[in-house]
């Protein structure tokens, strides 16, 4: 599974405290362990999935 973060998104994160870091963390883990649990995108798009 690739995972893909956008800049604005890493500009972001860059801002988060240490906690929410590592909740941030915890999530990502989560998707890892069971990539369905997002919306999967219609069309062209078929198999992507986003959270």
């Amino acid at each position: 599974m690739k995972i893909i973060q956008s800049r604005s998104f890493e500009r972001k994160v860059k801002r988060f405290g240490k906690r929410e870091k590592k909740v941030l963390d915890k999530q990502i883990r989560r998707i890892l362990d069971n990539p369905s649990i997002g919306q999967e995108k219609k069309g062209d798009l078929r198999g992507i999935y986003v959270y």
